[in-house]
């Protein structure tokens, strides 16, 4: 069910911020985003820390529900300093749908 769907994104969201918090400094998440993709319902969430060296990170992270009893989730942990990785984890979690049987 939908109730049931976002029960199991919310626990993910809380398990994620676990790990984030294990591996790296002032971890900060922005409030999650409802989103459709292909139909199907997820969860975009993003937000910023610090690795233990003190360097700058940027967390993105995209959920889809892909049936009653499945879920797919892909996240990117980037150091946005001095390059193009952020765009380019950007563009590669704006791609992320369910894939057509």
């Amino acid at each position: 069910t939908d109730a049931e769907s976002k029960q199991e994104i919310d626990s993910i969201v809380d398990s994620t911020m676990g790990f984030l918090k294990d591996n790296y400094d002032e971890v900060k998440l922005d409030d999650p985003k409802e989103v459709t993709v292909e139909g199907q319902p997820g969860m975009q969430l993003a937000g910023t820390g610090k690795d233990k060296d003190g360097n700058a990170v940027k967390f993105l992270s995209a959920m889809i529900v892909l049936g009653p009893d499945s879920l797919a989730e892909i996240w990117a942990a980037v150091f946005p300093e001095g390059n193009n990785d952020l765009q380019a984890a950007t563009a590669v979690l704006d791609s992320f749908k369910p894939a057509k049987p």
